[in-house]
């Protein structure tokens, strides 16, 4: 398999991810979990004694983060990562405000079929029937920035422009900001 950094061959993603996961506090009952997607989409942390991968143990998930578990291999498949992301929220659990941070740096694989827009407004739609608030970061001018924007705001989140990747860190750290408002 090839890799293929994209517009991040720095890994600076993984130092952004980092840094939302601290900005959470276990303590008042903040949880996280991260999923890679290119083509298809996986979990990063994945904890065996639960069902969902979604986890209170911050320094756990944070320690899952690395260069090895969200390379690139190329391709875009934006639904698959949301829909994957959207598996892992515990169901009915809703005692803390639901965020999904989705970052890309290019247009939806499925653009070229014509339906690839639709998906992503699709699942954006099915993350605000279950109450998740959905933050969406476009990286280079290649992303793509209607459709990102479109889906975050469905959801009542916010879409962050950066034109490459050393503004991840403090674009993530914003979106902590934001969504604890």
């Amino acid at each position: 398999e090839v890799e293929d950094p994209g517009n991040d061959p720095s890994y600076k993603r993984v130092d952004a991810t980092r840094s939302f996961i601290d900005g959470l506090d276990a303590s008042k009952g903040d949880r996280a979990g991260a999923v890679e997607f290119d083509t298809g989409a996986n979990t990063v942390y994945e904890d065996s004694t639960e069902q969902y991968d979604i986890s209170g143990d911050l320094n756990a998930v944070r320690q899952s983060v690395t260069n090895d578990a969200v390379r690139a291999g190329g391709g875009t498949r934006m639904e698959r990562g949301m829909d994957r992301a959207m598996q892992e929220y515990y169901p009915g659990d809703e005692s803390n405000e639901r965020v999904m941070v989705l970052l890309s740096d290019g247009l939806n694989d499925r653009v070229t079929d014509g339906n690839g827009n639709n998906v992503i407004l699709e699942e954006a739609r099915e993350a605000d029937a279950n109450d998740i608030t959905l933050y969406t970061v476009g990286l280079s001018e290649a992303a793509a920035a209607d459709v990102l924007q479109e889906a975050a705001s469905i959801t009542g989140g916010k879409y962050y422009q950066v034109e490459n990747a050393d503004g991840l860190v403090s674009t993530f750290d914003q979106i902590v900001g934001d969504a604890k408002e």
